[in-house]
């Protein structure tokens, strides 16, 4: 169990040090690697591009949010057309 644990550890510490290796915080590299999960975007849009992607995602989702978002339809309904229009501006 120790051993486990140490791994899990270790995998952490290597997740947070590729976000630096990036440039991205936490949030920006979970939808970085959502993005770079399709091969053919990577191959695409090039690695600076997700990253670009990855940050405008960020902002606006976090700038539209609010306490009820998950309650509210309105609220869900920005933020889908939020992210669509980041997504078809770059492709």
């Amino acid at each position: 169990m120790i051993e486990e644990l140490i791994q899990l550890a270790k995998d952490v510490q290597a997740a947070a040090s590729r976000g630096e290796a990036l440039g991205l915080n936490d949030d920006e590299v979970a939808y970085y690697d959502v993005l770079g999960a399709n091969d053919s975007a990577v191959g695409v849009l090039g690695d600076e591009q997700l990253r670009t992607i990855a940050r405008k995602l960020v902002a606006t989702v976090k700038g539209k949010v609010t306490i009820d978002w998950t309650l509210r339809e309105n609220v869900r309904g920005e933020l889908r057309v939020a992210v669509k229009r980041i997504l078809r501006k770059y492709g």
